[in-house]
């Protein structure tokens, strides 16, 4: 069960897995709250990195609308069903009796006040950006679907700014990602991809100083909420820091040779391959830490509870794994 598009195959790529894993720990971080610089910096990219690598694994392949729309159904509207439903629940046994305002809120404007289960908005934008990028990418002319990407980017860009309402199930956001996908998709296909992604160390350091600037220069970005500040930055920001995340995950993985190294980021990758279950369950679970254990020392406590929260997805993870019933597995 992955946050990207169809790729049941078993040789996966390690790279991409640490990938996303390194975003899926950006994202935890991020619920903990380590600061507000920090939360700058993750927020720069952490979201459109999992838009771009989901481009990445794009299929150029001749199949029926009607079946690739329930496959991703299946795979993200049904989760996205499965946890709301669970913990609407949970929000009316323990946090209130209103009964109707998170329901329209998991059912309609998820962009803001999901409670703890805040990240389940991503589902339903990635739902939205996948469904449009399938659309466009059946264009045969190159520059009538850069079109259509870059017309379906500045009104997801846009709409957040000239509405007085969000749209449901945050497809604002999802619209812009469908421009993410688009740089993924294309980075993968281009000649130059294993050059591209397999700069010397020298070159990655020296891009992300720059890309590191430019970050807070722009300041605080959110596609969540339809912040962007300056769009052009946002955009070199995202994508510089995706192009530097590929470039270091290739390193690290061309650079190990140690067989319990290798073991260790094969461990690690797992939160990346199964993204979608540590997504789902982070923000609960760091919820229950947060009423179970405090302590003085609040720099130590946040690094417990980033490490309890880690380790918590794991175990959910393996018992989803174990159980083999839910009908949105891969």
């Amino acid at each position: 069960m992955t946050l990207n598009n169809i790729n049941t195959t078993s040789n996966r790529d390690l790279a991409l897995d640490l990938l996303r894993a390194f975003g899926i720990f950006c994202m935890i971080v991020g619920h903990i709250g380590f600061g507000s610089k920090i939360d700058l910096f993750i927020h720069a990219f952490h979201m459109p990195l999992f838009f771009f690598v989901s481009g990445m694994f794009f299929k150029d392949v001749d199949i029926n609308f009607n079946t690739f729309a329930k496959n991703k159904a299946r795979k993200l509207l049904l989760p996205y069903l499965y946890f709301g439903t669970f913990y609407y629940i949970v929000v009316l046994i323990f946090f209130t009796s209103d009964w109707y305002e998170p329901l329209k809120i998991l059912f309609w404007n998820n962009f803001h006040g999901m409670y703890f289960v805040g990240a389940l908005w991503f589902l339903t934008a990635f739902f939205t950006a996948n469904i449009i990028y399938f659309a466009i990418n059946s264009i045969k002319s190159f520059v009538l679907r850069l079109i259509a990407v870059v017309s379906v980017v500045s009104l997801g860009t846009l709409l957040p700014l000239l509405l007085p309402f969000r749209l449901p199930y945050t497809m604002d956001a999802g619209m812009v990602g469908v421009g993410f996908m688009f740089c993924g998709h294309l980075l993968k296909k281009s000649r130059y991809y294993e050059k591209w992604t397999n700069l010397p160390f020298y070159y990655i350091f020296r891009i992300s100083v720059l890309i590191l600037i430019l970050i807070f220069i722009n300041g605080y970005v959110n596609m969540k909420l339809g912040i962007y500040r300056n769009v052009l930055l946002f955009w070199v920001n995202a994508l510089g820091s995706i192009f530097i995340g590929i470039n270091l995950c290739n390193l690290v993985v061309r650079k190990t040779k140690n067989v319990h190294c290798m073991k260790l980021l094969s461990l690690i990758s797992i939160m990346g391959r199964d993204s979608l279950v540590f997504l789902c369950v982070n923000e609960f679970i760091i919820l229950i830490l947060i009423h179970s254990i405090q302590l003085d020392n609040l720099i130590l406590l946040i690094f417990i509870y980033l490490i309890l929260t880690i380790l918590g997805c794991y175990l959910v993870n393996y018992l989803i794994k174990k159980a083999k019933a839910l009908p949105f597995k891969n």
